[in-house]
């Protein structure tokens, strides 16, 4: 019996928004705030798992862990954000100095994230002339290329 291509697209999507729900929790910041009263204000994107009030978070690279005091999305509270939302939350004894755009919060109990020395990757070069940065999935950043394995044209 052929299934429904609709009904097909329907089951991928919801096993892909299973497997970003449960994988640990990925949130690159945006930027980082510093606000009068309430303290330093991290925000960026839920990619996976959840963030929620209490989470012990653990920003990379830089290696900064601490406790997740609320969370908030355009201006409402909420008890936790899923893969998708654009958040900001609040963070305890954390400078506005020692977290920046580019890192990466995670739960520091499951899987946190870390800094990398470096990795393989596939790179598509679409203008030669411009290639001082890389478009990864969660950010912009500097590159410099230190081996070419193969070439395809």
């Amino acid at each position: 019996m052929p299934v429904e291509p609709r009904c097909l697209k329907l089951w991928i999507a919801s096993c892909h928004q299973l497997v970003q729900r449960t994988s640990p929790c990925d949130l690159p910041l945006q930027d980082v705030y510093k606000i009068g009263g309430i303290g330093t204000v991290p925000v960026g994107r839920v990619e996976t798992g959840v963030i929620k009030l209490g989470l012990v978070v653990t920003f990379a690279p830089v290696n900064v862990t601490t406790e997740v005091k609320s969370v908030e999305m355009h201006h409402e509270a909420l008890s936790e954000a899923l893969p998708g939302d654009n958040v900001g939350f609040n963070v305890k004894n954390v400078s506005v100095k020692d977290v920046c755009r580019g890192n990466v919060a995670g739960d520091s109990k499951n899987d946190p994230p870390m800094g990398a020395a470096g990795f393989m990757a596939q790179v598509v070069i679409l203008k030669p002339q411009a290639m001082s940065a890389l478009d990864m999935h969660l950010c912009w950043t500097g590159t410099q290329l230190t081996l070419l394995a193969n070439l395809l044209s």
